[in-house]
């Protein structure tokens, strides 16, 4: 028995190795983008804590009184100055410049050191390799020259985004650097702006919790709430005549320099688990229609063996040993691949985006143990599943390889009929199992490519709806009202909302836009009543929220929560939205009548820099969808080239088992004199037409499927993103399978050549 388990591999060399290498790839890829993924999370995750990243912070345009400070720190908050000013490196190059940083967002130092006397700075790893700075260079910043001490990482800057308006980082024009405390202390006030970060002492508040007690330490900056805060008006007054503007505040939750990170993290986790399991699902039926093959093709066999007496154990261990043996090793070489090599590809797509501290490659036991158990236990049930089922056929049954009823009437029916058509036909009909498993094989392989080519063209086609859907030119955000010079700017309040998805379990963070009146930018969004909204297609699509349901918003600023009746949906997908009219907003955020903090126009409109707080462009919101997709560029290469290698596994193992099924026929005809060119003719024609079919019939299906868990792929994303697929794109599928079709076809044309004819001689029930 142990000869024939050595035996069998050495017979079906071609098949055990293509199933070796498939449960590489499989094993590979998830071991790979879990651990790699799982490295770069847990370093991002240390960097966080031993830098002391801040829990919140609040920008001022003055520095915060002594009082308010001592009110805000009762709170059970730590208050630490954390100041900066932007000065100007290069043309439309801005550098924010930070003092010396000893407790609270401590960077990561990559190479050197940082500042440690006056003239030195430390930069941002990202920025310094936009500009091609080293350290050691010389650089002019502010009309001050420094020389460049380190390069690193800055918790509160994984993006780097000049504020949270702003919708991508560019760091070729914004960069982070901290200089000496006596270099700081020389720029002058009017320059500065007064940033605190904030540490809570509780640090097992939930979300909640943490964003109410941010709003507690506004209100007492501010002094938006007197008489709850201090009980008393006189000192109330007092205090705020001392009391300092917000310019802005954000908690880490909610940060967009900061939280995009992990769930980028877990996004890249996710789909890489869900490819490895389509991936072992796929494993797993070709050994199931390669099992039943082999036992059907050994009855006899196996009948003989009962026959004598050999148990049926040893008969099941003999058949489930080869199997188990290539996927445990294909298992042991994946997780050597995946821990050497393509752990690096998700920490590369990480790396070209955020700044996050390089970690050392550590691969849990866990995972380890998972990946070399899960296939070959999901091998070893399968195998004894089917095997088990053929063993309770009685020896004899076995032995005359009488294992189903043939039908006298269908061979009857087609004797009239030509030789050509009969043979054709009996090919069909003795692999049509083989064909249902061929189904299955080009349906998954199939949806792998529609997935990888799909996420490409979704990204183009949210890059190409940045214009198409654009409702203005331009958009702008001001600190305060201000009257635009040109007559087609429209005032808007913008405001933000938190929502809660249940379906998606997570908190979306959704944009409140105060419209007028006849707005000329949103015509189809008026008569909106008390109580009630519009929201864009997005969140429509991506919430599975329709005109009538209900929505509960709660407003960020205030914390209070209220529930609106939509009324429309407004064709925009640039972001999750929600409309109101423009008085009703202002009395959401507790403004005047007449309050507005945004423009919507098609002209540029000259703001001062003290009161433009964000401009938004046509070209911005292009670059904002050409940067996510750099981001996904990993995963959107790897799919499809994966699914294409794995297409073709999975075809050359069908095939080469349709030509297996067929050996008696194909011993006949060569006994008949049949040339081999003959033989190739009519089997290739045949299995031609029923794949041909095949791809066509799973292509809906490829579609409904990858609709059906699209949602799920984007969770994550702050907006929507519309899955497309061209007839162009799914031409190409259709391509790529029929070219993996013939190379599988040609790989195969070595069985049909050597089968020999003794086959059909020995053979007995035929």
């Amino acid at each position: 028995m142990n000869k024939r388990i050595f035996r069998e591999i050495r017979q079906n060399i071609g098949r055990y190795a293509a199933l070796l290498l498939l449960t590489v790839i499989a094993v590979g890829m998830g071991v790979g983008f879990i651990a790699g993924t799982d490295s770069a999370e847990n370093a991002y995750s240390d960097f966080l804590e031993q830098s002391c990243l801040e829990d919140a912070y609040i920008t001022l345009e003055s520095s915060l009184d002594n009082e308010i400070r001592s009110d805000i720190e009762s709170l059970g908050i730590k208050v630490y100055d954390d100041f900066y000013s932007d000065q100007s490196y290069k043309e439309d190059v801005t550098v924010r410049l930070l003092n010396e940083r000893a407790e609270v967002n401590t960077p990561y130092i990559a190479e050197g050191a940082l500042p440690k006397e006056s003239g030195e700075i430390f930069l941002d790893q990202l920025f310094a390799s936009a500009q091609s700075i080293e350290v050691s260079d010389k650089m002019n910043i502010g009309g001050r020259e420094y020389t460049v001490s380190g390069i690193g990482a800055f918790p509160d800057y994984t993006i780097s985004l000049n504020d949270q308006t702003q919708m991508i980082a560019d760091r070729a024009s914004f960069g982070v650097a901290i200089i000496s405390k006596d270099d700081f202390d020389t720029i002058s006030s009017d320059k500065l702006m007064y940033n605190y970060a904030l540490i809570y002492d509780d640090k097992d508040m939930d979300y909640t919790a943490r964003k109410e007690l941010l709003r507690s330490a506004v209100k007492n900056a501010a002094c938006v709430a007197p008489i709850q805060n201090y009980g008393n008006l006189d000192e109330a007054f007092n205090k705020m005549s001392n009391a300092s503007e917000i310019s802005s505040y954000c908690g880490s939750d909610d940060n967009k320099r900061i939280s995009p990170v992990i769930k980028k993290m877990e996004s890249n986790k996710s789909m890489a688990i869900m490819f490895v399991g389509i991936v072992i699902v796929i494993i797993g039926f070709m050994y199931c229609v390669f099992i039943k093959h082999t036992i059907d093709k050994e009855c006899s066999v196996i009948g003989t063996l009962m026959a004598l007496g050999v148990k049926k154990k040893d008969i099941l261990v003999s058949y489930i040993l080869p199997p188990c043996l290539v996927t445990f090793i294909g298992s042991v070489l994946g997780c050597i691949l995946g821990a050497t090599v393509l752990y690096k590809l998700p920490i590369t797509s990480l790396e070209g985006y955020y700044s996050i501290p390089t970690g050392d490659i550590k691969v849990s036991a866990s995972i380890l143990l998972t990946a070399l158990s899960a296939p070959t236990i999901l091998i070893i049930l399968i195998n004894t599943v089917a095997i088990l089922r053929k063993l309770h056929i009685k020896p004899l049954r076995l032995i005359r390889k009488d294992l189903s009823k043939k039908s006298e009437r269908t061979k009857s029916l087609f004797n009239s009929m030509s030789f050509d058509f009969r043979f054709r036909l009996r090919i069909f009909n003795q692999s049509i199992g083989t064909y249902i498993f061929m189904f299955i094989g080009i349906f998954l392989g199939g949806w792998l490519m529609i997935f990888g080519i799909g996420m490409s063209s979704s990204f183009d086609g949210y890059i190409e709806q940045q214009t198409d859907n654009a409702v203005c030119k331009n958009q702008y955000m001001i600190s305060e009202p201000y009257e635009a010079d040109n007559n087609d700017a429209e005032k808007a309040t913008v405001g933000g909302f938190d929502y809660y998805n249940k379906a998606l379990d997570q908190t979306y963070n959704l944009t409140g836009i105060g419209v007028a009146e006849n707005s000329r930018y949103f015509p189809n969004v008026k008569n909106i009543g008390f109580g009630e909204t519009v929201i864009t297609s997005a969140a429509s699509k991506k919430f599975g929220l329709k005109e009538g349901d209900s929505i509960t918003l709660q407003n960020s600023s205030t914390g209070v929560s209220e529930s609106y009746t939509i009324i429309g949906v407004v064709d925009y997908n640039m972001g999750l939205a929600v409309f109101m009219e423009q008085k009703e907003m202002n009395n959401i955020f507790r403004k005047f009548s007449d309050y507005y903090n945004y423009y919507f126009s098609d002209n540029d409109i000259n703001i001062p820099d003290n009161i433009l707080v964000s401009h938004i462009s046509v070209s911005d919101m292009e670059k904002s969808g050409q940067i996510m997709k750099d981001v996904m560029k990993t995963m959107i290469v790897m799919f499809p080239v994966a699914a294409i290698i794995i297409y073709l596994i999975i075809m050359y193992l069908l095939i080469k088992m349709v030509y297996s099924k067929n050996e008696t026929g194909i011993s006949m005809m060569k006994i008949f004199g049949f040339k081999e060119k003959e033989i190739r003719r009519i089997f290739i024609s045949t299995n031609t037409i029923v794949a041909v079919l095949l791809i066509f019939l799973s292509l809906p299906l490829q579609h409904m499927l990858m609709m059906a868990i699209w949602p799920s792929c984007i969770k994550t994303i702050g907006g929507y993103l519309d899955f497309i697929m061209t007839i162009k794109e799914y031409l190409i599928v259709i391509a790529a399978c029929l070219i993996c079709y013939i190379i599988t076809n040609i790989l195969s044309y070595r069985h049909i050549k050597n089968i020999p004819m003794t086959i059909a001689l020995k053979c007995q029930d035929r």
